[in-house]
């Protein structure tokens, strides 16, 4: 997301990606995020915090991508917002976007996961699908400090 453009060009900038704006594609974030095209004329800059991720998975899925990269997606936002935000990831990876999520947020990330990988000093120290790491309660306490 580029706050000094409007969120217009912005979206228009992720579609430029593909070459042209696919309107099935833009149908799909307009439903999933209607605040944001109430505001295209604004500079995206203006956007709340929310809204601004919003911007950001909207501008990349009109590229089309078969992989999003999202960094701490849930990082000063509202526990709703995120609530809001983490079906769009289940409805990207249905629909065939492989996605790199790299979150604090456990119980959200454990809700849209295939794979859950856990780092610890650059090194991945646990490698599983959500529901082991689920029911290994020493795993979840050791890394994730969850009870």
């Amino acid at each position: 997301m580029l706050p000094t453009l409007t969120v217009g060009e912005n979206l228009r900038l992720g579609a430029r990606v593909r070459g042209r704006l696919d309107p099935n594609l833009q149908a799909k974030v307009q439903a999933w995020f209607p605040q944001i095209f109430t505001r295209l004329k604004e500079a995206a800059g203006m956007l709340s915090g929310g809204q601004q991720q919003m911007l950001a998975i909207a501008r990349a899925v009109l590229g089309g991508p078969r992989l999003i990269l999202i960094d701490e997606l849930s990082l000063g936002l509202s526990p709703r917002t995120t609530a809001e935000l983490m079906p769009r990831l289940a409805d990207l990876r249905d629909a065939g976007a492989s996605i790199l999520l790299v979150d604090q947020n456990i119980h959200q990330v454990l809700q849209v996961a295939d794979r859950v990988y856990i780092l610890a000093n650059g090194r991945i120290v646990h490698e599983s699908v959500p529901a082991k790491l689920l029911a290994d309660p020493l795993l979840m306490n050791r890394y994730l400090g969850v009870d």
